[in-house]
């Protein structure tokens, strides 16, 4: 009897294990949640990566270095909720802590330092490892897209 997989037979012949646009964006459709994780993931990963080598030749004082720690780590408190009926939205601090990091400390050193802050404090609230990486990895996006666009006196660009 043929193996039979979750949606049928396995595919025998010419057809077995090809690779086609239809057959990824079929994976991608069933796997999509999946796939936005891994991501995410990867691009906070590898923007972390990428900041923190920039940041070997930037020096930075204890003061700022502290400012930014404290912030990132108080990026996920609630700072407002509001209720509309049964719905309800929640802001954090994340998007004052981006403002406030971009023009306290270079963006070259916030990446890592947001990173490696959100990731601390997940762990500590007993997160799941997934979530906690996800987490830091989304929030460390903020800092890194708007690291080009920040003015250079605040040391929104890598040095």
């Amino acid at each position: 009897m043929p193996d039979r997989g979750p949606s049928g037979p396995a595919p025998a012949g010419a057809r077995a294990g090809r690779c086609t646009p239809s057959s990824v964006l079929a994976a991608v459709r069933n796997h999509g949640f999946t796939v936005y994780l891994a991501t995410v993931i990867s691009v906070g990963v590898l923007l972390t990566v990428v900041m923190a080598a920039f940041a070997v030749n930037t020096t930075v004082g204890p003061g700022a270095l502290l400012i930014g720690a404290a912030l990132c780590l108080g990026a996920d408190r609630p700072l407002l909720d509001i209720r509309f009926g049964h719905n309800s939205e929640s802001f954090t601090w994340a998007e004052v802590c981006i403002v406030i990091g971009i023009f306290a400390i270079p963006s070259s050193i916030l990446v890592p330092l947001a990173f490696a802050c959100v990731l601390v404090f997940h762990l500590v609230m007993r997160r799941q490892l997934l979530k906690a990486f996800f987490n830091a990895s989304f929030f460390t996006l903020g800092p890194g897209l708007a690291a080009p666009v920040a003015p250079p006196a605040g040391g929104g660009r890598p040095r």
